[in-house]
């Protein structure tokens, strides 16, 4: 449950918070379009990590 609310909650940000503040000169759709490769980048980083700790 716990990484549901995680993920709601970064993937919301990413869409409201984090394109006029980490891309600040991007265009809107452009900066979005950084925003949500960011979050899914580190998103499967840490799976990785996990996956390989795990199994």
């Amino acid at each position: 449950m716990v990484e549901w609310y995680d993920f709601f909650v970064f993937s919301t940000a990413s869409d409201l918070l984090f394109p006029e503040s980490f891309f600040p000169r991007a265009q809107q759709a452009t900066g979005l379009l950084a925003s949500f490769a960011t979050f899914w980048v580190v998103r499967w980083a840490l799976f990785a990590v996990w996956w390989r700790r795990c199994c």
